[in-house]
């Protein structure tokens, strides 16, 4: 299995860090989040709540929105 970090953020603020072992920067954004989330952007909101997954060996981001 993979290492990712999965990071709840609002804005440019980390509000919670988890390393997360999973398969796929998308199953490491389920397992770390406690809400629905979908495939998306950072928000151009600075206080709208994102996740953004990071793959712990190549340094690769992902980032979510909350559905």
């Amino acid at each position: 299995m993979l290492n990712f970090y999965v990071a709840k953020m609002r804005g440019d603020d980390v509000k919670a860090l988890a390393a997360v072992h999973a398969r796929s920067d998308i199953l490491a954004a389920l397992a770390g989040s406690d809400k629905p989330i979908k495939p998306g952007r950072k928000p151009k909101d600075p206080d709208a709540p994102w996740v953004l997954v990071t793959h712990i060996a190549s340094g690769r981001t992902s980032e979510f929105l909350f559905a």
